[in-house]
């Protein structure tokens, strides 16, 4: 019932660029990017996918290329 990446062999090279990337005025998130992620490999180039920091609770534990 909730949102997770699709396979991504079965997506284009730039999939997930900057797409919960919030800007600082953001609330808080509740859910993790390790929960959206749900497994997938670490993608080879920085996607910008989630950011700012201070909106995700375990930003920090995520591979800097799904990193701001």
């Amino acid at each position: 019932d909730v949102f997770r990446f699709p396979v991504f062999s079965t997506l284009g090279a730039n999939t997930f660029r900057g797409t919960f990337d919030l800007g600082s005025d953001a609330r808080t998130q509740t859910r993790t990017p390790v929960s959206i992620i749900d497994g997938n490999t670490t993608p080879n180039t920085r996607r910008y996918t989630f950011g700012p920091s201070s909106v995700w609770p375990d930003y920090n534990v995520i591979d800097a290329n799904w990193q701001q």
